[in-house]
């Protein structure tokens, strides 16, 4: 379902966790090259939390160091 609204919103930007294999910091410096805002990079979860198009967010799935793209959802904590 997120790759076809990618598809069909390739204009539309994204906010996108993406996970990936090797140094997340100089990894960020790589994606920052191909065009997409960088806003947090993970060491913990060796990810990084970035923003970018829908065609943009189609080429990362071709990157073979980027093992999962996620989109980048709001979490709400709840007090009981």
């Amino acid at each position: 379902d997120v790759r076809k609204t990618w598809l069909e919103q390739q204009d539309q930007p994204f906010d996108l966790i993406i996970h990936v294999e090797g140094n997340a910091r100089e990894r960020s410096d790589e994606l920052q090259a191909l065009g997409f805002q960088v806003k947090r990079s993970f060491r913990l979860t060796n990810s990084i939390s970035l923003r970018g198009t829908g065609k943009q967010a189609l080429q990362l799935l071709d990157i073979p160091w980027v093992t999962r793209v996620e989109p980048d959802r709001p979490v709400h904590a709840y007090r009981r």
